[in-house]
């Protein structure tokens, strides 16, 4: 039976990051989330309203 050993490899490639739109219960609109950060940004409508 062969032993196995920790091999160490490159970094593994990750997907794609992409920013997320989620639904605020609270304040009942919609924000964005910028990839890597923790920013919100608020999202609007074509009339401006949240």
């Amino acid at each position: 039976m062969k032993e196995r050993r920790n091999v160490k490899r490159g970094p593994r490639k990750h997907r794609q990051s992409h920013g997320s739109a989620w639904h605020g219960k609270q304040t009942d609109s919609w924000y964005y989330t910028v990839p890597g950060t923790k920013k919100r940004i608020p999202l609007f409508d074509d009339d401006g309203d949240p």
